[in-house]
């Protein structure tokens, strides 16, 4: 399955907790990050779901910009996705991704 996100840095009506809402994905699962290209964004797996890209791994520097979740992916449990343009993630341009495997339900992983 793709799931697309709507790579923006929120409006505070549409933040949770000033960051744009998690999403569900299962191993094999691809995100897609879009955005409208009169702005500039990147896309980078961070560690953690803070603004620190010491450890950050970019996965794009372009509208449609897509990564596959992998079984390692599942084993962390959530992953973290963030813009590293200058204050981006500091206004929310950031998500938790919360990994499943297939044969996993989300009450499964939620009580792990």
């Amino acid at each position: 399955e793709t799931i697309v996100l709507d790579w923006v840095i929120p409006q505070t009506d549409d933040a949770v907790s000033g960051t744009l809402p998690a999403r569900t994905v299962r191993v094999g699962d691809t995100v897609r990050f879009e955005w409208d290209s009169q702005w500039s964004h990147n896309v980078y797996k961070i560690p953690q779901n803070t603004c620190d890209f010491t450890y950050g791994i970019t996965i794009g520097e372009i509208s449609g910009t897509k990564y596959t979740v992998t079984s390692e992916d599942a084993d962390m449990g959530e992953i973290f996705f963030a813009c590293e343009i200058s204050g981006h993630c500091d206004m929310g341009q950031m998500v938790t991704i919360i990994v499943v495997n297939d044969n996993q339900s989300n009450d499964q992983q939620q009580q792990s």
